[in-house]
């Protein structure tokens, strides 16, 4: 009887050896899942702010043509100002795009880490 008691017991131990290393593992991969989302996610949050920002830009240029081919100084100075306007949220845009890019570069490095 002593035998089997130390039989079931060992078999108990086994049991909760393995247990914790089948959570562990569901850790480690639900850790690895939600950063590889979230690396999806900063990739086309990158993405979209950079065709934003290239938007931008071609709607800034396409406002200093129409403002060289106006006679107007009124409209000049709003077409000017609009492409100016334009140009600016262009580089924060683009400023921001670098911050996603690093943060991107951050959470690429925990993956290859992990």
């Amino acid at each position: 009887m002593i035998m089997d008691v130390c039989a079931a017991r060992q078999k108990y131990m086994c049991y909760l050896e393995e247990e914790r290393v089948r959570k562990s593992k569901d850790q480690m991969s639900l850790k690895r899942k939600n950063l590889t989302d979230e690396i999806g996610e900063l990739k086309v949050k990158k993405l979209r702010l950079v065709s934003e920002a290239n938007a931008l830009c071609k709607s800034a240029d396409k406002y200093s043509a129409k403002a060289e081919s106006v006679k107007s100084m009124s409209e000049i100075r709003h077409l000017v100002a609009k492409s100016n306007s334009h140009r600016k949220t262009s580089k924060d845009k683009l400023s921001e795009a670098e911050k996603v890019d690093k943060a991107l570069d951050e959470k690429l490095a925990l993956l290859k880490n992990s």
